[in-house]
């Protein structure tokens, strides 16, 4: 007999109420599907913009935060 494993549960979880009457073999072929479409995405942007934009996360949008100061004082007034 199948036992259900956490990711059948957390996909059936996701597609919604319905899910729950959905066959393991149908389950597991969307599963595929998902992984292939999304594989078909990267292939897509590597083949138009190279690895970084097909793999690596977008840049950030703008600069970096400032650090807080009283933090950096302090430290600074531990280590001197």
């Amino acid at each position: 007999m199948y036992k259900p494993n956490v990711i059948d549960s957390l996909v059936r979880a996701a597609l919604g109420s319905s899910a729950r009457n959905v066959a393991d073999n149908d389950l597991d072929s969307y599963i595929a599907q998902l992984i292939a479409k999304e594989a078909e995405e990267k292939r897509k942007k590597y083949q138009a913009a190279g690895i970084a934009a097909a793999y690596l996360p977008a840049a950030a949008s703008g600069p970096a935060p400032a650090p807080e100061s009283r933090f950096v004082h302090f430290f600074i007034g531990v280590c001197a």
